[in-house]
């Protein structure tokens, strides 16, 4: 295993937190105070038009989110994120 493996694996193990598919990580308008990278699977990025949720985004392994909520000013999230097709974000 290469040496930034191994970081990265000790690094999930240290804080990685396992997500079942269809859990919602955080909804439009929540405090935000943590930044999710993806390390399997998939979450979509999606948001209330009209009644309507409009998907804006599905983003997988080595992507980020929740990072504007943190460092952008803002203390809330944006949108809705929801853990799709893996357990681990």
């Amino acid at each position: 295993m290469a040496y930034e493996d191994e970081k990265m694996e000790h690094l999930i193990q240290q804080h990685g937190r396992r997500f079942i598919s269809g859990t919602i990580l955080f909804r439009e308008g929540d405090y935000g105070d943590t930044v999710f990278l993806i390390h399997k699977g998939k979450v979509k990025i999606s948001k209330q038009v009209r009644n309507n949720e409009k998907t804006l985004a599905i983003l997988g392994k080595g992507e980020f989110f929740g990072e504007m909520a943190v460092t952008g000013g803002k203390a809330c999230y944006s949108g809705l994120k929801t853990c799709l097709l893996g357990q681990q974000c």
